[in-house]
C-alpha cells in the first residue's frame, strides 16, 4: 500500500556540518547497533543477518559468491562486516567460496575499517582509503574494486598501493600465500560476476537529483545493486524511531563504559541532546525513504545510455524488531545478469 504521506527530502541533524563529529559518532555508532543488535526472545537474528538473507535468497546462494559487494556509502563501515560474515558463513556451510566485500564512501573512515577488516575471516573484507563517488564510478575505479592482489600491507597504517587494503598480509603468509604482490590461486580459478552495490540505510540520503545520478552510473557500468532501509513513511516506523530514543536512556551507561565514551552518558542523561537526535533523525529519515516504486520510477528516467529495459527490480520487507521494527528493501538485477 502507497504511504499516505508524501516523501519529503527535510534536513537531518546528523548531517549538518555545524553538528559535533564526537556527537556525530556516538549517533552513527547508535544506529550501528540498530543494524547488529538482535531482538530480545523474538528472534536470533539481527537486521544485518535479515540483510544478507535477502541477499543469498534474491541472487542465489552460490551466485552471490561470485559477486563483489561494494558499500559506496560505508559510513564507518555500519552492517557490512557482519553482512559479510553472516552471508560468508553460510557459504562455507555450503562448501562455497567467500564473497569479497569493499568498504568505500565519499568520505572515508579508514580507521574503523581497518579494525573492520582486520576481523575478517579469510580477508575478504577490504576497503578504499580514497573517496569514492557512487555516481561517478569509472572502469578504472570498477578495476581497481575488482581487483583481489594482494598488495604490500603495512601493519600500522593498512595502506595498499592500489588503494585498496586488506589487513590480511600476516594471514596470507601464515598460510603460504606468496606475500607481499601475490594472487592467491583459490582467487584465480574462480569465476566473478563483477560489482554488486549495496545501500545500508544511505539511499534515503540522495536527493532525486543524485538518486538518479547514481542509478544511472549502475545501469551504465552494468552493476546490480541492493538498498536497504530500516524505516518507512508508515506509523510503524514512527513507533521505532521513539522506541529507539527511549532505549538510549537505559543503554546509555552500558554503552558509555563499553565506548569509553563519558559524552553518551553526559549527553543521554543530562543534557538528552542524543535521543532527540536519534529520534528526530529518524523520523526525517522515514520521510525521506523512497518506496520500491519511486526507486523503480527513478531507475526508468535515470536517462542512462541504452535505456533500463531488462532490469528487474524487486523488493518486501522483512520484520528485525517486534511489533513495529521492519527493514525494507529494493534489489535491482538485469536479467542477463541473473542467467549469467
Amino acid at each position: 500500500m502507497a504511504p499516505i504521506i508524501p516523501r519529503m527530502h527535510l534536513f537531518e541533524i546528523d548531517d549538518q556540518p555545524w553538528f559535533p563529529p564526537f556527537l556525530r559518532r556516538i549517533v552513527q555508532e547508535t544506529l550501528c547497533r540498530a543494524w547488529l543488535t538482535p531482538p530480545p526472545i523474538t528472534s536470533p537474528a539481527c537486521a544485518a543477518d535479515i540483510a544478507a538473507g535477502v541477499l543469498i535468497k534474491n541472487i542465489g546462494p552460490s551466485e552471490a559468491t561470485l559477486y563483489t559487494f561494494v558499500d559506496f556509502c560505508a559510513g564507518g563501515g555500519g552492517p557490512t562486516p557482519r553482512i559479510e560474515r553472516t552471508l560468508n558463513a553460510h557459504a562455507a556451510k555450503s562448501g562455497l567460496p567467500r564473497a569479497d566485500f569493499v568498504l568505500t564512501d565519499l568520505y572515508p573512515h579508514v580507521d574503523a575499517w581497518e579494525r573492520a577488516s582486520r576481523r575478517s575471516e579469510g580477508g575478504c573484507l577490504r576497503y578504499v582509503r580514497e573517496p569514492i563517488d557512487a555516481s561517478a564510478v569509472d572502469k578504472g575505479v570498477m578495476d581497481m574494486l575488482l581487483s583481489r592482489s594482494a598488495t604490500k600491507h603495512e601493519a600500522e597504517n593498512g595502506s595498499s598501493s592500489t588503494g585498496i587494503a586488506d589487513g590480511t598480509a600476516e594471514r596470507r603468509r601464515r598460510r603460504g600465500g606468496g606475500g607481499a604482490g601475490s594472487i592467491r590461486l583459490a582467487d584465480q580459478d574462480r569465476g566473478s560476476k563483477g560489482v554488486f552495490r549495496i545501500f545500508n540505510l544511505a539511499f534515503h540520503h540522495m536527493n532525486d537529483q543524485l538518486a538518479k545520478d547514481i542509478l544511472k552510473n549502475c545501469v551504465q557500468t552494468d552493476t546490480p545493486f541492493a538498498i536497504f532501509e530500516l524505516q518507512d513513511r508508515s506509523w510503524r516506523s514512527v513507533i521505532a524511531c521513539l522506541l529507539l530514543g527511549l532505549g538510549m536512556f537505559p543503554g546509555a551507561p552500558y554503552y558509555a563504559w563499553k565506548w569509553r565514551s563519558p559524552a553518551t552518558l553526559i549527553f543521554t542523561w543530562l543534557i538528552p541532546i542524543l535521543p532527540f537526535v536519534i529520534v528526530f533523525d529518524g523520523l526525517v529519515s522515514s520521510l525521506r525513504t523512497r518506496t520500491p516504486e519511486e526507486v523503480e520510477a527513478l531507475l526508468k528516467g535515470c536517462g542512462a545510455e541504452g535505456g533500463t529495459e531488462g532490469w528487474k527490480v524487486r523488493s518486501g520487507r522483512e520484520r528485525f524488531l517486534w511489533p513495529v521494527g521492519w527493514m525494507n528493501w529494493v534489489v535491482c538485477m538485469k536479467e542477463e545478469n541473473e542467467r549469467r
